[in-house]
C-alpha cells in the first residue's frame, strides 16, 4: 500500500500536541489505515528514543562538547554514570558503549539520580541537553545566547525524534506486509525481493526502505513545519507517491545549463512528459499566452504551496511566473526527501527541487551554484572515465543532464525556484547486477523480527548470499572485495584529478553479483563536489566554476576535508563498524589501510614524489577532520565547522613506514 500526497496544500498548522511529541496513535489515521497496531508504535517509541539519544550523546563525545573522562564506568553491571555537580545529579546511562573511530552507541536507557528521589527517566533529547546543558563546551557564548541555541537545537531534536517514531512505526507495519510478499513470491532474500527486476521502480522501492537517516547526524529526521500528516504524506519512509507540481516560467527568466550533445530541455521535458506538456500548452493557449515563449518547471508541492506565492509575488504580479495547480506529475520521494524519481516516466529520470524547510539542519533549496555545476561536473566525469579505463571498471557516475534556476535575482531568492534533472541509476548496469543504495545495508531485513535495535540489517543478507564461511569470514571477503572498488573508484580519482566527490551513504551505490560481491561503484549528486584545479590542470582537464570560490580550489586542502568527512569516515567507517564487532576491528582496519596503500602505490608514478608523500600522510597517519553537525547548529552556522579525529589507519601506516 503505497502513500499518496493528498496533504501538501494543508497549511503547516501541527497541534500543539505533535510539536510536543505527545500525539498518540490513534490521532494519526494515516498509520491506521496501513494496518500500524499498538504494538508497533510501543516498539517504535523505543527504537526511535534509543536512536536519537543514542546519536546525540555520540556527536557530544566526538565532538568534544563533552568530556568522557568524566564517565564512570560499571563494566559488570553495563552502567554508566555521568555526575553534573553543577545540577547535583548523576545521569545513568545502561549500556553506553565506546566504539572507534569516536562512535558510540546506546543500548539501554539513560535515567536522572538526584538525592532522595526515585530515578527519573530521560525520554526526549530536550530533557538530556537540559540536564547537559552546563557541562556543553560551546565556547564563550553569553547566556543567553547558549541557552537560546541549546534550545534551538532541543527543539530540531524532538522534531527528530518524533517523526523516526512516525517512521519506525510505519516500518513495522510494512516490514510485516513485505514478510507475507516475500513468502509468497518465495524470493530468495528480502534483497531479491526489493531489488526485484532492477528497474526504476524496484529501485524506488530499495531507496524508500532503506532510508535510515545521516549515521552521524543526531538531527537526522528532522522536518520542522511538517505536521504528522505531512510528514506521512511526502516522506520517503512511508512509501510516499507524491504529485509534482508544474508552473509556467518565462522563458527569458530561466536560465539553464545543459550537458553538451544533451537535447535542449524543453525537447527533453516534451518527451519524458507528454501528458503534462500537452495540458501546459493547453493552460496557456487558454490564457491567449503563446506556449512557445513559456518553460515548464516541475516544482515540490509543499514548495508551491507555502513559499513561491510569498518568495516570488513580483514575479507573479508581473506576469512571468504562474502557477498551473491542474497539472501533476506522479513521482517518489528517494532517499533524499527533495529528489524524486518519477518512476513512471521513460528512464525514471530524478528531480532534484528546492524544498525550504530545515531537513536534518539545513533548508533544503538547489542552489544556481548547483543547478549551473552539475552538468558541468558531469560532463567532466564522463570525459575522464572515457579515457581513464582503469578507474571507469569501478565508477560510474549519474548524470545530471539539465540544470535549471531563476535568472536575474540574488542567488538567496533564486534557490528556492530551481531544479536539477538526473538519470535515474539504473541506467548504469546490465544483466543480473543489482543496484543497492548503501545506505540501505544498514536498514533491517524485513524477513527477521525488526522490532529492536539489534535486528539483522540487509547487510547481513548479502553476508548470508557467501556460499560459506562464518559471519566475520563473509565479512572479510565482503569488506576485502568492497575496498578493492571503493578506495580506486573514490580515492583513486581524488589521487589522481584532485576530485572529491560527496561519496557518502545517501550518494553511493553499490552494485552486486549475484553471490552479494561488489562490482563497482555508482556515485550521483554533484552539487558539493570539491575539486583541487591545478591537479585537475595537470591531467589536461579543466572546468569553470560557477564563480571563484565556488567548487574549484587552488590546492587540496578543502577536496581532501570531503573525501575524508563523506566517504572514509561516513561511509567506509560505518560500513567498518557493521561489518565488525569491536573485538573483529583490527580485521577490518587492517584491509582499509591495505588497500589505501595499495592504492598510493598504483598511483607513486602518477603524483610527484612530494605530493605522495604529503597526500599519503594525510590520509594514512594524520588526524581526519569531520563536520561537527551539534556545533554548527549550536552557533546557527551553515558554513562547515570541523574538528579532528584520530586517524584508525596511523598505527598500521606507522609500522609499515618503519
Amino acid at each position: 500500500m503505497q502513500r499518496r500526497s493528498d496533504t501538501a496544500a494543508k497549511t503547516q498548522t501541527a497541534s500543539a500536541a505533535a510539536a510536543a511529541g505527545n500525539f498518540r496513535l490513534e490521532s494519526i489515521p494515516a498509520l491506521l489505515e496501513v494496518g500500524v497496531q499498538a504494538e508497533h508504535w510501543s516498539a517504535a517509541q523505543q527504537l526511535a528514543r534509543r536512536r536519537v539519544l543514542s546519536r546525540l550523546l555520540q556527536a557530544l563525545f566526538r565532538e568534544a562538547l563533552l568530556n568522557a573522562d568524566q564517565l564512570i564506568a560499571d563494566t559488570r553491571a553495563d552502567v554508566t554514570l555521568l555526575p553534573i555537580w553543577q545540577q547535583r545529579v548523576l545521569l545513568r546511562f545502561t549500556g553506553l558503549r565506546p566504539g572507534a573511530l569516536g562512535s558510540w552507541t546506546l543500548a539501554g536507557d539513560v535515567a536522572v539520580l538526584a538525592h532522595d528521589r526515585p530515578p527519573t527517566p530521560i525520554e526526549r533529547p530536550s530533557a538530556l541537553l537540559h540536564w547537559l546543558a552546563p557541562m556543553l563546551d560551546i565556547g564563550d557564548a553569553a547566556d543567553a545566547h547558549r541557552l537560546a541555541a541549546i534550545a534551538r537545537l532541543a527543539t530540531e531534536l524532538d522534531n527528530s525524534q518524533d517523526n523516526d517514531t512516525l517512521c519506525q512505526a510505519y516500518r513495522l507495519a510494512w516490514g510485516e506486509r513485505l514478510a507475507a510478499e516475500h513468502r509468497v513470491a518465495a524470493s530468495q532474500d528480502a534483497l531479491a525481493l526489493l531489488c526485484g527486476d532492477g528497474t526504476p521502480h524496484a529501485l524506488a522501492r530499495t531507496e524508500q526502505w532503506g532510508t535510515g537517516g545521516h549515521p552521524w547526524h543526531p538531527a537526522y529526521k528532522t522536518r520542522l513545519g511538517l505536521a504528522p500528516e505531512q510528514v506521512i504524506a511526502l516522506s520517503p519512509e512511508f512509501e510516499a507517491q507524491v504529485p509534482i507540481g508544474v508552473v509556467a516560467v518565462a522563458a527569458h527568466r530561466l536560465h539553464i545549463t545543459t550537458m553538451d550533445g544533451v537535447q535542449p530541455y524543453a525537447n527533453w521535458f516534451a518527451a519524458t512528459f507528454p501528458e503534462a506538456m500537452a495540458a501546459f500548452r493547453k493552460a496557456l493557449l487558454a490564457r491567449q499566452l503563446a506556449p512557445e515563449a513559456w518553460l515548464p518547471l516541475p516544482v515540490h508541492p509543499w514548495q508551491r504551496d507555502t513559499t513561491l506565492g510569498e518568495t516570488f509575488a513580483a514575479e507573479f504580479a508581473a506576469g512571468e511566473l504562474i502557477n498551473l495547480p491542474d497539472i501533476s506529475i506522479p513521482a517518489r520521494p528517494t532517499m533524499s526527501f527533495r529528489t524524486v524519481a518519477a518512476t513512471g516516466a521513460p528512464g525514471g529520470p530524478m528531480l532534484k527541487l528546492p524544498v525550504s524547510m530545515r531537513l536534518t539542519s539545513v533548508e533544503r533549496t538547489v542552489s544556481p551554484k548547483s543547478a549551473v555545476m552539475g552538468p558541468r561536473v558531469s560532463a567532466l566525469l564522463e570525459r575522464i572515465l572515457a579515457t581513464d579505463t582503469g578507474l571507469a571498471s569501478v565508477l560510474s557516475i549519474v548524470p545530471e543532464r539539465h540544470g535549471i534556476h531563476v535568472a536575474g535575482m540574488e542567488d538567496d531568492r533564486a534557490r528556492h525556484l530551481s531544479m536539477i534533472v538526473r538519470d535515474n541509476p539504473t541506467t548504469r548496469i546490465a544483466g543480473n547486477a543489482r543496484l543497492l543504495p548503501v545506505g540501505a545495508l544498514f536498514t533491517p531485513d524485513f524477513t527477521a523480527d525488526i522490532t529492536h535495535a539489534d535486528a539483522p540489517m540487509l547487510l547481513d543478507t548479502v553476508l548470508a548470499r557467501q556460499a560459506d564461511g562464518t559471519r566475520a569470514e563473509r565479512a572479510a571477503r565482503f569488506f576485502d572485495a568492497y575496498l578493492g572498488v571503493a578506495i580506486p573508484a573514490i580515492v583513486g580519482l581524488y589521487l589522481r584529478y584532485g576530485i572529491a566527490l560527496e561519496a557518502h551513504q545517501q550518494n553511493t551505490f553499490v552494485v552486486i553479483d549475484a553471490a552479494g560481491m561488489p562490482v563497482r561503484l555508482v556515485v550521483r549528486d554533484f552539487g558539493d563536489v570539491k575539486i583541487a584545479l591545478p591537479t585537475l590542470q595537470a591531467q589536461g582537464f579543466s572546468i569553470e566554476p560557477f564563480r571563484a570560490g565556488h567548487t574549484t580550489y587552488p590546492d587540496r586542502d578543502i577536496p581532501r576535508k570531503k573525501l575524508i568527512h563523506a566517504f572514509l569516515l561516513c561511509h567506509i567507517g560505518e560500513l567498518a563498524l557493521a561489518l565488525f564487532p569491536e573485538h573483529d576491528s583490527a580485521v577490518g582496519l587492517r584491509q582499509w589501510h591495505d588497500a589505501m596503500q595499495a592504492e598510493f602505490e598504483a598511483n607513486r608514478t602518477a603524483l610527484d614524489a612530494d605530493t605522495w608523500m604529503r597526500e599519503r600522510h594525510a590520509l594514512l597517519e594524520a588526524p581526519w577532520a569531520f563536520k561537527t553537525f551539534v556545533r554548527m547548529r549550536l552557533r546557527d552556522q551553515s558554513d562547515d565547522m570541523h574538528a579532528a579525529l584520530p586517524n584508525p589507519l596511523n598505527p598500521l601506516a606507522a609500522a609499515a613506514r618503519a
